[in-house]
């Protein structure tokens, strides 16, 4: 039996997501260099979760989708 690509990936959309960069060339690398797993962590300010009263996310906790440039799909690792 052949797995059905879309209902494997339907998962994406409930994932909280993660934005790197503006929308572009940068977001692209950023986004292809987590997935090839040469980017393993990123870093993000306590003060930002707070002002957009966001949970801090935990050291080596939990599973984002990533955005891409516009018009392309969001990825996931």
């Amino acid at each position: 039996m052949t797995p059905d690509p879309v209902s494997a990936f339907s998962h994406i959309d409930s994932l909280p997501r993660a934005e790197f960069a503006f929308p572009g060339p940068l977001r692209d690398q950023l986004v292809a260099a987590i997935l090839d797993g040469s980017e393993t962590s990123t870093t993000g300010l306590v003060v930002e979760y707070e002002r957009d009263g966001s949970r801090c996310p935990r050291w080596g906790i939990g599973r984002w989708s990533s955005t891409r440039t516009i018009g392309r799909p969001p990825a996931s690792r």
